[in-house]
């Protein structure tokens, strides 16, 4: 067992631990026959309220969404980088992509050991289309008022014509509801 891991607590169930989930409660699910996070996928709902009350499940059961859209989005494969075309030789091409329309541009044609061109079958399968790398979903705010309606699984990206004094609250609501922010304001 490693050092920082509580006696009778299995190392797969130490994430527990970090969401907030008493040592009594994840030795009781321990006890149980629960190995890992794996395991409390298979559990019962009603038998994983009884080890955990409503609140730490509510926190665990989002943890859980979260980890399993992180891994699904960590297993699909990496999309080449499309760039304008000749972007990296010539300096005066900005490299965001443009579809080329020469009639003997190769890209165009998709001849090998040339750049891939932009097509339908790149796209993400669409429930992990609007994902954050961390695995929560993004929701743009503009004002505080919109914090009430999100979700324990989405994350908060502040709009960028917001200003500084309705960013700060909407950066304390959010730490108060508990909600992660991708874009807090830089300090110091």
């Amino acid at each position: 067992m490693a050092p920082d891991t509580p006696t009778g607590v299995p190392r797969g169930l130490v994430p527990l631990l970090r969401l907030g989930v008493s040592e009594e409660k994840v030795r009781r699910l321990a006890d149980q026959g629960v190995q890992g996070m794996a395991g409390l996928r298979t559990m019962a709902p009603d038998a994983l309220e009884s080890s955990l009350g409503k609140g730490d499940l509510e926190r665990v059961q989002v943890h859980l969404r979260v980890e399993a859209r992180r891994r699904a989005r960590a297993r699909l494969p990496r999309n080449p980088p499309f760039e304008r075309y000749l972007s990296y030789k010539l300096k005066k091409l900005d490299p965001a992509w443009r579809k080329p329309r020469g009639e003997h541009n190769k890209v165009r044609q998709s001849r090998i050991g040339k750049p891939s061109k932009v097509r339908p079958g790149y796209g993400r399968p669409r429930p992990l289309r609007d994902i954050h790398p961390s695995g929560y979903r993004e929701a743009r705010v503009e004002r505080p008022q919109d914090l009430d309606s999100l979700a324990r699984d989405q994350a908060v990206r502040v709009g960028r014509t917001v200003g500084t004094r309705k960013r700060l609250e909407i950066e304390e609501k959010a730490a108060a509801k508990g909600l992660i922010i991708l874009n807090p304001v830089r300090r110091g």
